[in-house]
């Protein structure tokens, strides 16, 4: 179970600094053919069906949420990366076709699309993957840096049309 141990107000937003112990993630895994490969590259391969159909993977964590975890987007040129659209489950042991991400224990610092997270982008709405970029300016300001452990980003949903929810990234305190 995660446990925030900190929160930082910037100019009214909170982002709170979690620590989050290892999770075991099931679901469908796509990963770029090349280095060079872009996310709409990634995406265009999608089925929608290998998005959605999350049905297979068993030993929930409860309350079920869409989970999607970014590859290795921050390194690009470095690894390769992709997307996993998952669910938290509690084994790793799942049906044949069912991709398994185990995410090392880890600090998160995580946002929410709330009103005061999105107004400090100068939107009125913010898709929860642009949290990312706005978790990096301030993960900086407050000395903690990207994670060098494996942890990866990731969007956690609080509605069925991925309108709302919690954007994780990894960090590292810089001591």
């Amino acid at each position: 179970m995660e446990k925030v141990i900190d929160t930082i107000v910037f100019k009214g937003a909170a982002f709170e600094v979690i620590e989050k112990p290892e999770t075991i993630y099931a679901g469908k895994a796509i990963y770029a053919n090349s280095l060079n490969d872009t996310e709409e590259d990634i995406s265009e391969r999608l089925d929608h069906k290998q998005k959605e159909d999350l049905s297979q993977v068993i030993d929930r964590v409860m309350p079920e949420r869409d989970i999607h975890i970014s590859i290795n987007y921050w390194r690009i040129g470095e690894a390769l990366h992709g997307l996993i659209f998952a669910r938290e489950t509690t084994t790793e042991n799942q049906p044949e076709g069912v991709d398994v991400f185990k995410m090392p224990a880890s600090l998160f610092i995580r946002a929410y699309t709330d009103n005061n997270t999105v107004r400090l982008m100068c939107k009125e709405t913010c898709e929860t993957w642009e949290l990312f970029g706005l978790i990096r300016g301030v993960m900086n300001k407050y000395n903690f840096k990207m994670a060098t452990n494996g942890a990866q980003e990731i969007e956690i949903y609080d509605s069925n049309d991925h309108k709302i929810g919690f954007a994780y990234v990894p960090v590292e305190k810089i001591i």
